[in-house]
């Protein structure tokens, strides 16, 4: 039988030290340790959805203490039923469908959950102890995320790495608290309740040296409230092996 949320996160809260302001600052160092990446790819349009986003939104305590970064990617292939997803892309699309194509597989589907870049199937009973298996292991890159602050609805970011040559960057802005009343579709009637939410989204971006900064801006949707924003980088080898992960909230007005 698989670890609850809870079960894993009493045992992990007696290992990590507590959070102190600098968690609070604009910089992230991603720790020694791997943090796993979780890409949940879900859709408005989908009735067997909320469960997992309820399921992504419960990680909020792993988030703060460095054991996972949770990225909520809306697709777009639902949207011919009725309900058009707000925070779709159909750049998470390809993606999905890459990441499932890497163990020779061509079907994508909604909830599909990725840990460390492969398919986690069974994640509403096996989530804690799969991200648990991928915390215990030594981190292969090293992140430095600086986030500055928001002007004209653009985020200024910047990583600095420490990678294998070959890797590549991924950049995200995402939200929590976000919701929806969704008026038609699967899911017609009903208020939508979502966290960390892609926004926006840059990569793969090429690394090259050790030490090498890349810096970038991501788009600040007009209507995202600002306090409830966060930036997360990772880097992702040829075949998919997520190698580090890291997430920084916002701390700008």
């Amino acid at each position: 039988m698989g670890w609850t949320i809870k079960q894993w996160l009493a045992a992990m809260m007696a290992c990590v030290m507590p959070l102190t302001a600098y968690a609070q600052t604009c910089h992230k160092q991603s720790p020694a340790h791997m943090v796993a990446l979780l890409e949940l790819y879900t859709s408005e349009g989908c009735s067997s959805c909320p469960p997992a986003d309820q399921a992504v939104g419960a990680l909020q305590t792993l988030v703060e203490a460095d054991l996972v970064v949770p990225l909520a990617l809306h697709v777009d292939y639902w949207d011919d039923l009725g309900w058009r997803d707000p925070f779709d892309r159909p750049d998470f699309t390809d993606r999905q469908r890459w990441l499932t194509s890497l163990t020779g597989g061509h079907t994508v589907y909604t909830p599909e959950i990725f840990l460390g870049g492969r398919e986690l199937r069974s994640w509403s009973n096996d989530l804690a102890a799969a991200i648990a298996t991928i915390d215990g292991r030594p981190a292969q890159a090293d992140i430095l995320l600086t986030a500055g602050s928001i002007v004209d609805n653009k985020l200024p970011i910047a990583a600095r790495l420490k990678v294998p040559i070959g890797s590549r960057l991924f950049l995200a802005l995402y939200e929590t608290g976000l919701s929806s009343k969704v008026a038609a579709g699967e899911n017609g009637g009903r208020t939508l309740h979502h966290d960390y939410v892609v926004r926006d989204w840059l990569g793969p971006l090429a690394t090259s040296l050790n030490g090498q900064e890349v810096s970038r801006m991501l788009t600040v949707p007009t209507a995202a409230i600002h306090r409830k924003l966060g930036v997360a980088a990772f880097v992702q080898d040829s075949r998919g092996d997520v190698l580090q992960a890291v997430a920084l909230s916002y701390c700008g007005k």
